[in-house]
This record gives C-alpha cells, structure tokens and sequence, in this order.
C-alpha cells in the first residue's frame, strides 16, 4: 500500500505538470525547491523516481548502500576522486565518465531512529565549482524506509535542470536497486519477500524540441 501511494502521487503530480500549470512563475532549481521547478535554457526541467521492495532488513540494506563513498553495488564503480569525510554534509566525490569526469557533492545524509536513511546528492562537471554552491544543476535523492522486518522500500529520486536528450535514469536506478537485491540474495541477508518488479516513471519521456 505504501508503494502505490507514493506511485500515485508521483503519478498525479506528473499529470498536473501535463497541464501546463507549472511553467509559469515557478522558482528556479535549487536544493531548496525540490519541484517544481524551472530551468534556464537551453537546459530543460527533468525528474524520475524508481521504487523496489528488498527483502532484508533496513539495517542490512543500508549498510550495503547509504555509504556516499562506497558506490561498487550501484554500476560496479568506485570515485576516482574524495574531498572530505565519508558520510558527510559538503563531502566530494568523482567519477570518470566516457564524457568526461563527474563529480557529486553530498548535501543532505540523516539516519532516523528507526534506521530509515535519506542521501541526497548534487553533480557537477567540475568538482572545483561545487564547493561555490552558487549554481545547483541535478539532484539525486537516495531513501530507504522499513516497511516489515524483512522488507525495506527503497526510492531513487531526481529532479533538476538537464541539457541534451533525456537520460534513461529510472532504468539505471532500477538496475542499481537490482545489483542491491543480488548481493544481499548471496551474502544470505535476503531474508524477506522481494517482489519481482519495481515501480518508476521519469518526467518528460524526451527533451524539449
């Protein structure tokens, strides 16, 4: 029950966007507005959520994943690059991209007394101008929530400014919740019920002409 509420909440705040009503007098992106939101061009306004049920423990999935500087489970990849603490406000890490080197700047990392976790980061092209904080561009929020003993929901979250076509970004989360699922499945820590299918969605389906 609680995945569909999210889904369809998620699923009637794109549907107001269809109407046109968001495009006027919104604030601009920033870490403040989560959405909606709007962009200078010729970036244009992009967000996505994908949604799974791991069949483990909050404590077991959040050891494996809300670790900002320990990103393997995620695509098999680890930051070429660390500025600052693990796990910490303002903390830097980067990656090498075929583009070119991708950095992202942590901004928001809270543990609940009931285990639940929010991670939320911002990228930037060059690590020197995020420590300005003066342009934000795309934010990515990480939240896993008990949902029984042994199961937890886990939801990747994007909203931001965006340039060139529009990424397939709910399938990679999709794919990452995945690697997730197959490395607690062989560490034996999938203890619960793991449905088979995830819920995600991603406004707009392709860039503005």
């Amino acid at each position: 029950m609680k995945v569909i509420s999210i889904a369809t909440s998620f699923v009637a705040f794109l549907a107001s966007k269809a109407s046109g009503a968001h495009v006027q007098k919104l604030p601009e992106c920033s870490l403040k507005q989560s959405s909606p939101c709007t962009c200078a061009a010729p970036s244009y306004y992009f967000e996505t959520v994908a949604l799974g049920v791991i069949g483990a423990t909050i404590g077991d999935v959040r050891a494996l994943i809300n670790d900002f500087y320990d990103t393997y489970w995620y695509a098999h990849e680890t930051p070429i690059k660390k500025i600052g603490p693990d796990n910490t406000v303002g903390s830097i890490r980067t990656f090498r991209e075929p583009t070119g080197d991708l950095s992202e700047q942590l901004m928001v990392y809270k543990i609940g007394q009931d285990g639940s976790f929010t991670q939320r980061y911002q990228q930037y092209i060059d690590p020197a101008a995020a420590a300005n904080g003066t342009k934000p561009t795309f934010y990515v929020t990480m939240k896993g929530k008990n949902v029984f003993q042994n199961e937890t929901l886990v939801a990747i979250e994007t909203y931001g400014c965006w340039t060139g076509p529009a990424p397939t970004l709910a399938e990679s989360h999709e794919q990452g919740i995945q690697n997730a699922i197959d490395i607690l499945r062989a560490g034996g820590k999938l203890t619960g019920i793991t449905p088979t299918n995830f819920i995600s969605t991603s406004f707009p389906k392709a860039a503005p002409f």
